[in-house]
């Protein structure tokens, strides 16, 4: 498998290198190497677009969120793992995920690092059995606007929430904004909606 997308890569920078001779063969993410896969890597979910896996780092579980390996050379989905990250990282609120790092893949597959939540989406809370008293219920979406206020008071809007992009923890019900593949701001607003 490594082998093919090497080949893919491969072919993709001899495209570049020959219609556009000033492209080069590096990446925004090719300085950060992340290390090989370890058995202690879970694939959570995936969609088209991307993968999220959950991996262990020193005894400490985060998240792994890649694009998906036939898109993982494409311009436009690497530029928008960029920006997400551009935009994650420098938020600090208790109700939003962190943004942690970005790294590439030994088969050159971009990767962002994201804090590991261990909760579960509002999406499955709501449609378990689970009694979430009213107290609870008011606490999380305090939290969930006390989130969107932050960011909208720095102009980043996420575009995307909803019960499957929140997470609350099993802990103390701590609700947490996660997944800012849409997010916008002044600085990308007007490219990303053409």
């Amino acid at each position: 498998m490594i082998q093919y997308w090497n080949k893919k890569r491969e072919k993709f920078y001899l495209f570049l290198q020959k219609n556009w001779p000033m492209a080069e063969e590096s990446s925004e993410f090719e300085n950060d190497k992340l290390e090989s896969s370890t058995a202690d890597e879970i694939v959570l979910y995936t969609s088209k677009n991307t993968v999220v896996k959950k991996f262990r780092t020193f005894g400490k579980w985060q998240i792994s969120k890649e694009i998906a390996p036939e898109f993982a050379f494409d311009a436009k989905h690497r530029q928008s793992l960029n920006q997400e990250f551009e935009i994650g990282f420098q938020l600090d609120h208790p109700n939003i995920v962190r943004y942690i790092d970005k790294k590439v893949s030994d088969d050159g597959v971009p990767r962002l690092i994201l804090e590991y939540v261990d909760g579960s989406t509002l999406r499955e809370l709501l449609d378990s059995d689970t009694c979430v008293s009213q107290k609870e219920f008011d606490s999380i979406f305090g939290a969930i606007l006390s989130a969107l206020s932050y960011l909208h008071r720095r102009q980043i809007y996420h575009l995307d929430v909803k019960p499957e992009n929140i997470v609350v923890t099993h802990k103390e019900h701590v609700a947490k904004l996660i997944d800012f593949g849409f997010a916008i701001t002044h600085a990308y607003g007007e490219s990303r909606n053409k």
